[in-house]
């Protein structure tokens, strides 16, 4: 008889054993669907799965009337199937904006937002969520708020960890605009709020061109372009802009820098359609160029460091010998601290060598000096430069010309005293070829 009895027990224990996850199992189910929270009789915080979790995401102070945003993270391992979330937010607290999975909703009865159900790996869902609503607290609230909130999953209950305290905002005022960064426009918005009225807001702008402007925004008032928009054009620069009241209960001082003229560009050099030997430059007005970048046949090449300011110049000097007797194409671009402009695209024909000086005969009589220059090639200029002087002087001859001195006679004035001269020959790209240095003095 003992040995039979013990036959039957063995049965018995394994039905009791499926029993139990059969209950457990639709138990979790029926939570999951439904958003009830199970009362597992556990207390603070307890972990019964460490891989089964959430948090709290809420600011350190609220204001009233303001609304804020809060998040809710969840997680689930890869075997939960998931459950509900159930959230209890302070009495005189309004809710809207309800995001993430399982159809928020919000019963104004009990102040609590339900999302059920949030499905976990096992039963088709993620492994994390995040859950969002946005709380606008009423003019009644003051002191420090808490919000509760539970996770139920698979039978079991977790308390939402994370923040769960939000302050009172005690400031006296509150800027919301300008803030300290950088902006790309010059109407910038004027929002201030105070907890008491004052007789004058006012406000002071120290400008980057050494100016100061002053005025009044409101008067016996409390706010400052809260429910309105309200701007104040700026310059371009930095500016120290001070927000104050006439009884000193608000003085607020911001550094911002505003950006908000485009480059604009006047020149490309060479131009379009010429001869070009290496050397390009870009003439622009900007007063906070970032960066200027040269596109040259298949190059890039970039500076950071040209000045600022109208019809400024930019020079790059580039290796042009590999493109000889070919044409190019090039343009530039200008970057400031927010935006980038393009030139066209112009195209040149490369030319590095230097014009050839086949004679340059100086001779004096008296205080004149006669010139006899022929050049290889028609020069765009030839001149003359004096080193005796500091800095050099140079004077032109003649332009478009291959000779000077040989049809007529050609012979400048010089005044008294020792001189060191030398021809120039300049060709259409800009090449030039210098003669041998003649010495001569005029007493």
């Amino acid at each position: 008889m003992v040995k039979k009895k013990g036959k039957l027990l063995v049965p018995i224990v394994l039905f009791l054993i499926v029993l139990l996850l059969f209950v457990g199992f639709f138990s979790g189910l029926f939570d999951r669907f439904t958003g009830n929270v199970v009362n597992s009789g556990i207390t603070g915080n307890p972990i019964l799965n460490p891989n089964i979790y959430s948090n709290r995401i809420l600011p350190s102070i609220y204001t009233q009337e303001v609304p804020i945003v809060i998040n809710i993270t969840v997680n689930f391992d890869s075997n939960s199937c998931g459950g509900a979330v159930v959230e209890t937010i302070p009495v005189g607290w309004s809710v809207f904006g309800i995001s993430g999975s399982g159809s928020g909703i919000y019963n104004s009865a009990d102040r609590t937002i339900r999302w059920a159900p949030v499905d976990g790996p096992l039963c088709g869902g993620q492994g994390s969520y995040t859950l969002g609503y946005i709380a606008t607290p009423d003019a009644t609230q003051s002191g420090t708020k808490t919000f509760v909130g539970i996770l139920s999953a698979d039978g079991e209950s977790y308390a939402i960890g994370g923040n769960d305290a939000i302050a009172e905002n005690l400031s006296l005022f509150t800027i919301y605009s300008p803030r300290e960064q950088d902006y790309n426009y010059s109407r910038i918005p004027i929002n201030v709020t105070l907890s008491r009225a004052v007789p004058y807001l006012r406000y002071v702008d120290y400008r980057p061109d050494g100016r100061i402007s002053a005025g009044v925004l409101c008067s016996n008032c409390k706010d400052w372009g809260y429910s309105t928009l309200k701007t104040l054009s700026l310059i371009d620069g930095s500016h120290q802009f001070r927000i104050y009241s006439s009884d000193n209960f608000i003085n607020q001082s911001l550094d911002l820098f505003v950006d908000a003229t485009i480059p604009k560009i006047s020149s490309q050099i060479p131009s379009n359609k010429s001869y070009c030997n290496g050397s390009f430059a870009l003439t622009y007005t900007e007063a906070y160029p970032t960066r200027v970048v040269l596109h040259y046949a298949n190059l890039i090449a970039e500076k950071t460091d040209c000045p600022s300011g109208s019809s400024k110049k930019c020079v790059f000097l580039t290796d042009a010998a590999q493109y000889e007797l070919t044409n190019v194409s090039y343009y530039f671009e200008i970057q400031d601290t927010f935006r980038k402009v393009s030139g066209k695209t112009h195209t040149c024909s490369v030319d590095t060598i230097p014009p050839q000086i086949e004679s340059a005969q100086l001779s004096q009589a008296g205080r004149y000096i006669y010139f006899n220059v022929s050049v290889a090639e028609r020069a765009r200029y030839i001149k003359y430069v004096d080193y005796s002087k500091n800095p050099a002087t140079i004077g032109a001859l003649c332009s478009s010309c291959q000779t000077y001195g040989y049809s007529s006679v050609q012979r400048k004035a010089f005044a008294r005293g020792n001189h060191s001269l030398a021809v120039l020959a300049v060709d259409a790209a800009g090449n030039t070829a210098q003669s041998d240095i003649f010495n001569f003095t005029i007493v």
